[in-house]
């Protein structure tokens, strides 16, 4: 008698569940094409923030050279003008 009591309480439970949530039913095949998608983003967005970051770096250290270079220039024309 307990089983078959446990059989129907688990038939309805499954049939409760189907009905609130046929609303969020999404195929295998389509779920499986969503994550694919969202892989194929996160993925682009990894190198996209590689790459962006390379060329702030590459920008900070141009920038960084360029005024060691101004400054070499300024201060060697200051030195040299007053010889």
């Amino acid at each position: 008698m307990d089983e078959s009591r446990h059989a129907a309480i688990k038939a309805s439970v499954v049939e409760a569940m189907q009905e609130q949530m046929k609303d969020f039913y999404v195929e295998r095949e389509k779920h499986y094409q969503h994550h694919q998608f969202i892989d194929g983003l996160m993925e682009y967005s990894r190198c996209w923030k590689s790459t962006c970051m390379k060329a702030i770096a590459h920008a900070v250290i141009g920038a960084i050279i360029a005024l060691v270079v101004w400054g070499y220039i300024a201060w060697g024309g200051k030195v040299f003008q007053a010889k």
